[in-house]
């Protein structure tokens, strides 16, 4: 995944892949913990970016409260996943509901998971001859050709 992002931003100003969770080699890695070591680290706390999916199963997560509590979330819209204050009311407190849906980014977006990538990789009839098409649809050229030679992916 590290590779991916690294390809995906390639000279974007102002953008670097990190692998700070790798090198922490927290155990076990929850996104809580990861945070503080962050915060702990650099003295700020990032932004978490997850998706609609995401935010929708995130009273599931280790420490949920703490973690909204003491972290801003950003959730990036996906179809299909519909976010609304009643949904997040029917497992969060008004407050914290408020917070999450503060954070949902506005706008139209670029539809890609790494559900919709694996979904392309497994209707695929051999990996020698997947449909290109589809996965350059989805990723960028360099990110693909990754994905294929490295057999990412894979059911």
């Amino acid at each position: 995944r590290l590779e991916m992002v690294k390809r995906t931003i390639g000279n974007l100003e102002r953008n670097v892949a990190s692998n700070f969770e790798g090198e922490k080699k927290l155990t076990p890695s929850y996104t809580y913990l990861v945070l503080d070591a962050w915060e702990e680290e650099f003295g700020t706390r990032p932004a978490l970016l997850i998706g609609a999916d995401s935010l929708l199963e995130l009273h599931l997560w280790k420490n949920c409260k703490e973690l909204v509590e003491k972290n801003h979330i950003l959730t990036y819209p996906r179809n299909g996943y519909e976010i609304t204050k009643e949904k997040l009311l029917s497992h969060w407190d008004e407050k914290l509901a408020e917070k999450l849906l503060s954070g949902v980014i506005p706008g139209e977006f670029f539809e890609i998971s790494s559900t919709q990538i694996r979904k392309i990789m497994e209707n695929s009839h051999c990996r020698e001859h997947i449909n290109k098409e589809n996965l350059n649809e989805s990723v960028l050229p360099e990110v693909a050709k990754l994905i294929s030679q490295e057999h990412l992916y894979e059911i």
